[in-house]
């Protein structure tokens, strides 16, 4: 038997190790893949890896044997501290699930499964993400853009007193939207650090102190956000200069669009 990890880079490793898993690769791995009910996400990495796989040192595609116990990995992994377990039937546990079904697609015809493993969904197993309150976790998970939001965000906080924002329920989900710092900085990786109406690029004016600095405007119609919904950061978002977002967003009734709002500086040019 492996000694159970003793800090998140194990985990973190072992994930890696995980994610070389191919279909039809014969492994013991693939073969006992829909018997493992307790899943990890690592979002630096986009993938789940399972309990037993991850809760042990050094663990590999190749010499997973399946002769470790996942309640004592499980336990083991909890004493630390290193992940929160989701609320089963929540609406984040839905999100994770899909995911953790796309992520297992592959492999369900060596399985003749099409479901995630039945523990899982009736609430015997679950699903955990990083628990980003633990330092040692937040840093080997954070990538740098990522950590560089989350200093941003927390500059805004420090300025605002969102519990006494006005607009209400709309306005106040354009806030969770803007400032959920996964979407931000997928929203960044994909559209870039430049104004897309007026093309002020902070990095370029300011130095160093602009670098990796642009804030995140949300697209959808502001009347289908009811409640908090799937995002995808590529066709619902894009990225402004402070100055641009303010005045997309300056009259809470009459919100402009990207075009509108180029049409007034091409006006007043």
């Amino acid at each position: 038997m492996s000694d159970l990890i003793k800090s998140f880079k194990d985990l973190k490793d072992n994930a890696k190790n995980f994610a070389e898993l191919k279909p039809g690769d014969g492994s013991q791995t693939l073969k006992v893949l829909r018997s493992f009910k307790d899943w990890y996400f690592f979002p630096d990495l986009d993938i789940f890896a399972p309990c037993k796989f991850i809760g042990y040192k050094n663990t590999t595609v190749e010499n997973y044997k399946s002769d470790g116990h996942g309640g004592t990995a499980r336990e083991n992994i909890e004493r630390w501290k290193f992940f929160n377990k989701i609320e089963h039937n929540s609406p984040e546990f839905l999100g994770y699930l899909k995911k953790l079904e796309f992520q297992l697609k592959p492999f369900n015809k060596e399985n003749k499964e099409k479901e995630v493993n039945a523990d899982l969904l009736k609430g015997d197993g679950g699903i955990y993400i990083p628990n980003l309150e633990n330092q040692e976790v937040y840093e080997l998970t954070m990538t740098n853009l990522q950590k560089t939001v989350e200093d941003d965000l927390s500059s805004i906080d420090e300025e605002s007193n969102y519990k006494d924002f006005e607009g209400g329920k709309i306005f106040r989900l354009i806030n969770y939207y803007e400032r959920n710092s996964k979407l931000r900085t997928e929203a960044i990786k994909i559209h870039g650090k430049k104004c897309k109406v007026c093309d002020f690029d902070f990095e370029k004016t300011y130095g160093k102190r602009g670098k990796d600095y642009i804030e995140v405007h949300h697209l959808k119609p502001l009347h289908t956000l009811d409640k908090p919904e799937e995002v995808n950061p590529e066709t619902d978002m894009t990225v402004l200069c402070s100055n641009c977002h303010r005045m997309i967003h300056r009259k809470k009734n009459a919100i402009l669009s990207l075009d509108a709002l180029k049409n007034i500086l091409i006006e007043k040019a």
